[in-house]
């Protein structure tokens, strides 16, 4: 009689090993029925789901690569390690075109300053038959740059409302960068501001990108000017921002509370909360026909992923730093 092994290497009839296939697949449809019923997944999803492909994709396509140009290079050549015959290409750009590149299937995966609004995400269930998922990666500082000689210091967030409506002494430019990009968007919501529609106070200019606020920052400084100020994100800096400023300009330190101690935008003062001004970096993915996409995601938020999140210089999007008091005395004496 023909016979096969079980994983404890013993014989097993042909009549058992077909009953114990036929409760196996009993199984899978029940699991199957219960995502489908409880999970609100289409059978269309459930199907790519549970389709097994030993291939590993050939390509992958990344949009933004401008919102954090070396942290995204550094996540990309730990991923090409774990798959050498991967061909990966960036396309620039900001929140805005990573969208757009991910809805029109020029890019598996983007990287974001802002999750897709309700009606972007309506938009993809349009276009691809489901929405994009979204998560978050990283965490960044949104800084304040001046000239080095601005003595401005602890800035608070009424006073960072202030001066975006114009209405700081002194203060005669404040330079943003492309409101695509989604940088002024996460600035708003942090500050519980409006985004700029018909109404822009004078104050604020708006420049090409984040390297062109930083170049016009640092002309002021060279001419001797304390007027202006801009806004980038640590992202796109590379080291710690807060311990390393780059030439002619100074980043303005801040307080949560105006009786609160000042902090640098150290990596330290943004993971524990103490500099107040911060923003996240998504990683975003087709929903229905996003598998290449979808593993890189899969990759990049796993502990693995956060660790080389961590080891490229960044906050990990679910690192949360506190201080631990070390005591000799046992609690309650």
């Amino acid at each position: 009689m023909a016979s096969w092994r079980n994983r404890n290497r013993v014989l097993m009839p042909t009549r058992k090993r077909t009953w114990f296939l036929v409760r196996v697949t009993l199984y899978l449809v029940v699991i199957g029925f219960l995502i489908h019923a409880r999970g609100n997944t289409s059978w269309q999803n459930l199907k790519d789901i549970l389709k097994f492909s030993p291939e590993t994709p050939s390509s992958l396509v990344i949009s933004g690569h401008n919102q954090a140009p070396e942290l995204i290079d550094r996540l990309l050549a730990a991923y090409q390690r774990d798959y050498p015959a991967l061909v990966v290409s960036v396309r620039d750009g900001g929140t805005s075109r990573a969208l757009e590149d991910l809805i029109n299937k020029q890019a598996d995966a983007a990287f974001l300053y802002t999750p897709p609004s309700a009606t972007e995400q309506r938009l993809f269930r349009e276009v691809t038959g489901d929405t994009a998922i979204v998560a978050p990666v990283a965490v960044g500082a949104l800084l304040v740059a001046a000239p080095r000689q601005d003595d401005a210091q602890g800035l608070t967030p009424e006073e960072l409302r202030t001066a975006l409506r114009g209405g700081r002494p002194g203060l005669a430019r404040f330079y943003l960068s492309d409101p695509n990009d989604g940088l002024w968007e996460d600035l708003g919501r942090n500050l519980g501001m409006a985004t700029p529609a018909d109404s822009i106070p004078s104050v604020m200019v708006f420049l090409a990108d984040q390297a062109a606020v930083l170049a016009a920052v640092q002309a002021a400084a060279e001419a001797q000017r304390t007027d202006v100020w801009g806004l980038v994100s640590s992202l796109t800096l590379a080291g710690d921002p807060g311990l390393s400023p780059p030439p002619g300009v100074r980043f303005l330190t801040a307080r949560t509370a105006p009786d609160s101690a000042a902090a640098v935008p150290t990596y330290e003062n943004v993971a524990t909360g103490r500099y107040p001004f911060h923003h996240r970096l998504y990683l975003a993915c087709r929903g229905n026909d996003g598998a290449t996409g979808g593993r890189f995601l899969t990759h990049l938020t796993s502990a693995r992923g956060m660790r080389q999140v961590e080891r490229a210089g960044t906050i990990p999007a679910r690192q949360v730093l506190r201080e631990i008091q070390l005591s000799r005395k046992p609690l309650g004496e």
